[in-house]
């Protein structure tokens, strides 16, 4: 009769509940259990995800569903809301990705002190005293990467760096990057070079800035200063004080330009 297959249903509703509900009720407990915030995964913040499974299974025991349709659903249910979940932890760290992308050149470590200029600013067109040529510019390094270091045989910080500065134009080689050394002295190159001898280190190109014209037009204060200048002849960013230029820090530093360089 129609009673008892309506009893029959009912029991049998009441069986799957009982069965599935066990089995999922200790997941969501173990997924959503107590303890230090700080230890807790972050699916823990779906604490209310029990109760939302609850209710599903109690609407569609109502509808009549049989157990493996109400399995199913909750499958359907779960795995959506678990991509919705990654979803929103995972796309803060793609901007941020992205972000540290486009934030600038590395300043870590032996270069933490480089101040990297918003925009470039141009050389001054002032001349300095070369070895054989006399008074020359820089745009003689035009389509080359320089670092140029401002140094004095009587700066402490300036002498302990050139061993650095010199295995750093090593490492770049000269073709597309070199370092290029303005001495303060007023000695003139008898006292430098009797100097860079004793300290054997040797550079292609230095030269003497004697009355710091040069030095004053492009904003040098103190020793050592370091300016970086693109290829196109344009100041970059300076480091005031030492570094160890052969650092890991700063190659990275000097590469991300040089690359930034070949990019454009």
């Amino acid at each position: 009769s129609t009673s008892i297959r309506a009893c029959a249903r009912d029991t049998a509703i009441s069986w799957a509940k009982k069965r599935w509900s066990k089995p999922m009720d200790a997941l969501m407990r173990s997924m959503t259990s107590d303890g230090p915030e700080v230890n807790r995964p972050p699916h823990c913040a779906l604490a209310g995800l029990r109760v939302s499974f609850g209710l599903m299974a109690f609407g569609l025991a109502l509808l009549g569903a049989t157990f493996n349709d109400m399995i199913r659903r909750m499958k359907v249910f779960l795995f959506t809301t678990f991509a919705a979940l990654a979803l929103v932890m995972w796309a803060p760290l793609g901007l941020q990705t992205s972000a540290n992308a486009d934030s600038g050149p590395p300043i870590e470590g032996q270069v933490q002190n480089y101040e990297p200029l918003a925009a470039p600013l141009p050389v001054p067109d002032v001349p300095i005293l070369a070895r054989k040529d006399g008074p020359i510019t820089l745009d003689q390094f035009k389509g080359k990467f320089v670092v140029l270091n401002f140094w004095a045989t009587w700066c402490g910080p300036c002498i302990r760096e050139l061993p650095s500065l010199e295995r750093l134009n090593t490492e770049l080689g000269g073709e597309k990057a070199q370092v290029v050394l303005i001495s303060q002295d007023r000695g003139g190159f008898k006292q430098t070079d009797r100097f860079l001898k004793k300290l054997k280190v040797e550079f292609p190109d230095d030269f003497i800035d004697e009355r710091l014209k040069f030095s004053r037009a492009i904003g040098v204060v103190s020793l050592p200063t370091t300016i970086l200048i693109g290829p196109d002849g344009m100041e970059v960013g300076r480091l005031v004080g030492s570094a160890e230029w052969d650092s890991p820090e700063a190659l990275a530093l000097i590469n991300w330009y040089i690359d930034k360089a070949g990019d454009g």
